[in-house]
This record gives structure tokens, sequence and C-alpha cells, in this order.
């Protein structure tokens, strides 16, 4: 049987296909690297976006924000928040233009407008 198999080598139709093999194998490689490459420069770009927007939905999803008011506002708001205690108990407290100026919210707490705002 090995006399069989290795005379079948020897001839030309097995020359050919194992020409024919080896030209299939060079090319399978080559389009593997290039499919590997590929890939590699999806994944990448895709986590180099990822990353910053990730960051930056984490941002905005933990800054305070008001329907109706724009951010710089919000920001010279919070900046004049001062911790203060109220009966013993601390608080966040806000100099405001007039206390009569102060006015319910549908929550029944009442709302008083911000100095310089």
């Amino acid at each position: 049987m090995a006399l069989i198999h290795t005379n079948l080598l020897a001839t030309p139709l097995s020359a050919g296909l194992r020409s024919d093999i080896d030209k299939l194998s060079r090319a399978t490689q080559a389009a593997t690297g290039r499919l590997q490459w590929s890939s590699i420069a999806a994944w990448a770009i895709g986590v180099a976006l990822a990353i910053p927007l990730s960051i930056l939905l984490g941002v905005w999803a933990l800054l305070p924000s008001v329907e109706g008011v724009d951010p710089l506002r919000m920001r010279v708001a919070m900046s004049k928040l001062e911790r203060c205690e109220v009966a013993g108990k601390p608080h966040l407290c806000i100099a405001i233009e007039d206390k009569a100026q102060s006015w319910p919210s549908p929550s029944g707490v009442p709302l008083t407008p911000v100095r310089g705002l």
C-alpha cells in the first residue's frame, strides 16, 4: 500500500495537484491576513469611538440639569450654593433676591429666584 502511495506522488497529475494546493494555500493565507488586519482596524476604530462616547454619556447623565435652563446658567447657580445650618442640620443655601418673591411649586416647596440670574 505504501508503495502505491509513493508512486502516486511521483506522477505528473499529483505534482499538478500539489502545485494547485500550494497556490490555494498561499491565497488562503493572504486572504486570512487581510481579513485579520481589517478586523483589527475595525475593532480599533470601534473602541476608539466607544471610549470617548461612553465618557461623554456618563458626564452628561451625571450633570445636573433643569429643563429650559441653559448649562451656563445652571453652573452659575450651582457656584452660588453654600453650606449652612438650619435648625442645627446642614443644608444648602443660596442668596435670593427677595423673600417676598417666593412662590409655591406644584410640590408645595417654595421657589425663590437666584440672585444675579
